[in-house]
């Protein structure tokens, strides 16, 4: 579980970290806070003006992209046991699943230059 929390100390619960990536980018502010089981990440932004959170101590981007996948795969994509497909989705979760490739391809910051680098 993820909690974001903006400077008037107004929080929201977040199932997946792809969830903290799409809300983030959303609202475009430096002031929010992340935090998981209690402990603060940090906000990280690119030269674009995106938001993410630094993943650089997460492991390769293998690594990063399974637990995110994992995460999305467990609360939105197979929520009741089989495979549901984008037009049975919520936007909110087919947002988190698309922010995977957002998140792993760069157009939101997170991994470092030495994560993508190894193969």
């Amino acid at each position: 579980m993820y909690q974001l929390q903006n400077s008037s100390s107004t929080a929201a619960d977040l199932r997946t970290l792809c969830d903290v990536f799409v809300e983030l980018n959303n609202h475009l502010n430096k002031n929010v806070r992340v935090f998981q089981s209690g402990v603060e990440m940090k906000v990280i932004q690119n030269s674009y003006g995106q938001y993410g959170v630094d993943l650089s101590g997460e492991g390769s981007v293998k690594d990063v992209f399974m637990r995110l996948f994992n995460e999305v795969d467990i609360h939105y994509v197979r929520t009741f046991g089989s495979v549901r497909r984008p037009e049975q989705m919520h936007s909110y979760e087919w947002k988190a699943f698309v922010a995977l490739s957002d998140i792993v391809y760069g157009v939101w910051p997170g991994l470092s230059t030495d994560q993508r680098n190894i193969s």
